[in-house]
């Protein structure tokens, strides 16, 4: 839900009669999620639109590399933004056209622990898919690794789809699953 207004009090108020209305039938707005911008263009920015635009074509070369320049500028200005949705919209173009320097600003992003135990297997399939044998190595041997710091079943569930891929041990990721449960 977005609201849009002229004036900070008026909108707080909407978003407060909103609240109201949602909570009569059993629905509420969760406030951790709320943001409030000043400007249009602070909202704009927060949504990358910008570097959402260039990614249009998943071929254009010119326009990709452009778009991970711009999501290198936002991280080094410590620009506040929705970061995962644009390497996930990035992931989804043709990586292998674009240069190799501009191809592990994603890759050094996409390999954090952070961005792969919340990888769905698309994601991991993009990710394995672009790297080179070495690296497909490296990556194995994270999620592996990972597989005993992370205490959701969905991480484990994720490779358990994809055992083939990375020939994980089926047996191994339900034992691990199994061990997780309370």
């Amino acid at each position: 839900m977005i609201l849009m207004g002229k004036d900070e009090l008026v909108t707080k108020k909407a978003l407060f009669f909103a609240s109201k209305e949602l909570s009569r039938i059993g629905l509420n707005i969760n406030s951790g999620k709320v943001i409030l911008f000043d400007s249009k263009d602070k909202f704009n920015q927060y949504w990358a639109f910008d570097i959402f635009d260039k990614l249009g074509d998943k071929e254009d070369k010119k326009k990709i590399e452009s778009a991970i320049d711009d999501y290198k500028k936002y991280l080094e200005n410590k620009t506040e933004f929705r970061k995962d949705s644009v390497l996930n919209r990035i992931l989804n173009c043709n990586l292998k056209v674009v240069d190799i320097c501009k191809k592990q600003i994603i890759l050094a992003e996409v390999l954090k622990d952070a961005f792969l135990i919340n990888c769905e297997e698309w994601q991991l399939k993009k990710i394995y898919g672009i790297l080179g044998d070495e690296d497909k190595k490296s990556l194995k041997e994270k999620l592996e690794k990972l597989t005993n710091s992370v205490y959701f079943n969905k991480f484990h569930y994720v490779l358990l789809k994809l055992k083939d891929l990375f020939g994980f041990n089926e047996n191994q990721l339900k034992q691990k699953i199994d061990e997780l449960k309370f």
